[in-house]
């Protein structure tokens, strides 16, 4: 009996999707940061993506988070940075503010648009190889 239920949750759970934003992206990553509102990034600033998490790294920046909201929506939790013996660029600032802003993920191809209803919008590409 403990075999078949192990076996049909087994099955079960490769059916089962990610729902977050990281189930509906067309590939891996890394996200590279293009804008910030509109105001071209001058930094490089990728963002990737594992089940349940979002990375961020920067030239000075290192950001990890939790991500479980389904998608289109978009919610870190536990956000944990740390940054290189280096000050932050102005768009590594922002993004970190704005992480806590950002609820809903738009993803339309090699594009990923996170915003929030107040505005703040931040467009990433994916990158080529």
């Amino acid at each position: 009996m403990i075999a078949l239920f192990l076996s049909l949750a087994f099955s079960l759970g490769a059916y089962l999707r990610d729902e977050t934003v990281t189930g509906y992206l067309p590939a891996d990553g890394p996200w590279v940061l293009q804008d910030i509102d509109g105001t071209k990034a001058g930094a490089p600033v990728s963002l990737s993506f594992a089940p349940g998490r979002v990375m961020v790294e920067g030239p000075c920046l290192r950001l990890r988070a939790r991500q479980t909201a389904p998608y289109p929506w978009f919610e870190v939790t536990g956000i944990d940075t740390s940054a290189n013996a280096c000050p932050l660029s102005p768009e590594e600032s922002r993004l970190v503010a704005y992480f806590s802003k950002v609820n809903v993920a738009e993803v339309s191809g090699p594009i990923l648009i996170l915003s929030e209803a107040g505005g703040a919008e931040m467009l990433f590409r994916l990158s080529q190889p």
